[in-house]
């Protein structure tokens, strides 16, 4: 649930209606995905899923499966 969730955000983010993310993907394997992504995406996540995200946690955004335990820690449904 949560990572076809999170599919949609990225594809918004990062302008691309095709992007098919696993939890191996990260800044390297997505296009679009630098640090000024990573301020988007983390925008639109806590727009999203109405989280508050600790800033400690901001530099641990570097692979969908880190912003999925970021998200578990949230308590936000893994997949």
């Amino acid at each position: 649930m949560i990572l076809s969730e999170l599919q949609s955000i990225m594809r918004d983010v990062f302008k691309n209606q095709s992007l098919t993310i696993t939890p191996d993907d990260n800044m390297e394997t997505i296009a679009n995905w630098d640090s000024l992504g990573t301020v988007h995406l983390i925008t639109a996540i806590i727009d999203e899923f109405g989280v508050k995200i600790d800033p400690d946690d901001f530099e641990h955004f570097t692979s969908v499966q880190a912003i999925v335990n970021i998200l578990s820690k949230q308590g936000i449904e893994s997949f």
